[in-house]
């Protein structure tokens, strides 16, 4: 788990819960199937306190929980209804990743 300032609060966040992480300006989005929390982290600084395994950067906005990924397509993936970009400058290494991981074969 990781705790992550909220307005004038902390909360703790189960690794597992985490969906995806999203940049919103100064903030960042951490969506959960229970639903959208705003933190008062930049998405740079969650990237380096949560653990390699299982979060992977996909575009400058976006990091992703590999644990939740039901659909990958050649410019995004699918976690729960959402659908995410993978940047063009990340598309090696998210396709790396997915295969060392047995999530895409080759």
């Amino acid at each position: 788990y990781i705790f992550l300032p909220t307005g004038r609060s902390t909360v703790r966040f189960n690794y597992n819960d985490i969906l995806y992480i999203e940049a919103y300006g100064v903030y960042v989005k951490i969506i959960t199937a229970d639903g959208i929390v705003v933190v008062n982290q930049m998405l740079s600084n969650i990237e380096e306190a949560l653990p390699q395994e299982p979060f992977l950067r996909i575009h400058r906005s976006f990091l992703v929980n590999l644990n939740h990924i039901n659909r990958i397509a050649s410019n995004e993936l699918g976690v729960s209804t959402y659908q995410l970009p993978i940047g063009m400058s990340y598309k090696d290494k998210v396709a790396q990743k997915l295969k060392s991981s047995g999530l895409l074969n080759d």
